[in-house]
């Protein structure tokens, strides 16, 4: 497995441990954020998945989109948002919107496009993951904007 595959695949885990912090700061939204912080440890899997079909199919994936600087680029922007004084201090207002930002990001950035290779069926477990993405970015939205209807 590649440096960038396995980057990818450590995202989804950062992105789970995030929400899972989250779960643990707003306990009235523990079944919220579990929910998608499981979902996450999914992608993770699919994405471990798919590096291994690439492999034995001899199906290249499109590692040169990214670079591993990027990637991590990103991930340390989430080692920074699981500090331990920034969960703290955070309001469960701010920490939808970081979520919506993350979920966005991997979208808007073609963050998955890495897996995008013609091959039909590693085409839809990329699908798959694409949408799984962009479903926790509309529950996330939903979720925000209820709250912001209330205030």
């Amino acid at each position: 497995m590649t440096e960038i595959i396995q980057l990818m695949a450590d995202n989804e885990t950062l992105i789970g441990q995030l929400y899972r912090l989250y779960a643990q700061r707003f306990p009235a939204e523990k079944a919220f954020f579990l929910s998608i912080a499981s979902e996450e440890d999914n992608h993770h899997d699919w994405i471990i998945n798919i590096s291994r079909q690439a492999a034995e199919q001899n199906s290249p994936l499109k590692l040169k989109t990214f670079t591993t600087l990027a990637i991590k680029a990103y991930q340390n922007y989430m080692l920074q948002e699981m500090q331990p004084e920034k969960i703290k201090n955070l309001n469960f207002h701010q920490a939808l919107s970081i979520s919506l930002y993350i979920e966005k990001s991997l979208l808007e950035k073609h963050f998955l496009d890495v897996f995008k290779n013609g091959d039909p069926k590693l085409e839809n477990i990329t699908n798959s993951l694409v949408a799984a993405t962009t479903e926790h970015a509309k529950r996330v939205q939903d979720k925000l904007s209820s709250i912001t209807q209330r205030d």
